[in-house]
């Protein structure tokens, strides 16, 4: 009778089948997790899809805000140049002729005012408004630049 004994040493265990009611850890999702992140995806997009108009009409806004007051910055620069006789002799308020934004629709309406500073006379001293205004949103939006002049020549 031949025996043998096989030495198993701790570093190499002796071989074992697998398990069959032992499952691999799980990879991936399934259907229903799937569905859900789909529709938390779908719902963010959603949100994020239904904020810009409000964001392109705000930006679009601002735009027309910068353009109008540069306007007015333009005017009342033209103004400032001008001889101070030809000023003196101007109305007090009129009207400017009305111009078209840029790339829109909307029509600039410019006004101009001439006041005199409290203190001084109409001669020594003025002080310039103009306001452009425009329609938005069925009402009427504004802006205004204001400066005064100072006659230094004395004439």
């Amino acid at each position: 009778m031949v025996t043998s004994s096989v030495y198993h040493s701790r570093a190499d265990p002796p071989a074992t089948e697998p398990d069959p009611m032992r499952q691999a850890p799980r990879q991936g999702l399934t259907l229903v997790e799937a569905v859900i992140a789909s529709t938390f995806v779908a719902l963010a997009a959603l949100v994020a899809l239904a904020s810009l108009p409000a964001l392109t009409f705000g930006s679009a806004r601002a735009r027309l805000r910068v353009e109008a007051l540069h306007y007015a910055q333009s005017i009342v620069e033209e103004h400032r140049v001008a001889e101070w006789p030809t000023l003196a002799s101007l109305p007090l308020r009129r009207s400017l002729p009305p111009r078209n934004m840029p790339g829109s629709s909307v029509i600039l309406r410019p006004s101009i005012e001439y006041s005199a500073v409290p203190g001084f006379s109409a001669s020594e001293l003025l002080r310039i408004r103009v306001e452009v205004s425009w329609e938005e949103r069925g009402g009427i939006a504004r802006v205004q630049q204001e400066t005064t002049l100072a006659n230094v020549t004395g004439r």
